[in-house]
């Protein structure tokens, strides 16, 4: 776990998400999809440089929420990188859960139902333990490598302002 430094929220947060998140799961030369939430978008846009993703081997970040328009936009969806591994950064909204179980399809060893390859998932609270379970027998569990709790649900305004971002997702 990373300890928090003198250098701001900002800082501390960017620390935090590269050390716990992104450098764990970096091997030199394999790329991942970083699949994200609103709050979890707004996040990396606070704390995080492009360059910095993509030296921690972050191709391509993608809207969890792209497949299905939600919040009455109209988005592309995501498309199948079956070769690639996903890194999740997102809350452990039942939606959101629901959008990762649909990643990996009802096929087990057959790459044309998935999305990616496999998952690392990173929530940004705590999870109940009535979603984990359900999480874990889920026909996703195989595929699913890494779950994580970073606790980092805030957006990191300033050095030492912050704000909740209390707004409900559609």
């Amino acid at each position: 776990m990373t300890t928090v430094g003198s250098g701001g929220l900002r800082d501390d947060v960017r620390r935090i998400i590269v050390s716990d998140i992104f450098r764990p799961l970096h091997n030199k030369g394999e790329w991942k999809v970083l699949v994200v939430d609103e709050l979890a978008q707004k996040i990396i846009n606070s704390c995080l440089k492009l360059t910095e993703l993509l030296d921690n081997g972050i191709t391509l970040i993608e809207n969890i929420r792209a497949e299905d328009g939600s919040g009455g936009r109209k988005v592309r969806g995501r498309q199948p990188l079956a070769y690639l591994d996903a890194v999740y950064f997102l809350r452990p909204s039942p939606e959101n859960l629901e959008i990762i179980r649909k990643d990996f399809g009802e096929a087990r060893d057959d790459y044309k139902n998935r999305l990616y390859k496999t998952g690392h998932i990173f929530f940004t609270e705590m999870i109940s333990d009535e979603d984990l379970t359900s999480l874990a027998k889920s026909d996703a569990a195989p595929f699913i490598k890494t779950v994580k709790e970073v606790n980092v649900a805030f957006l990191p305004l300033e050095e030492r302002v912050f704000s909740l971002d209390n707004r409900t997702d559609p």
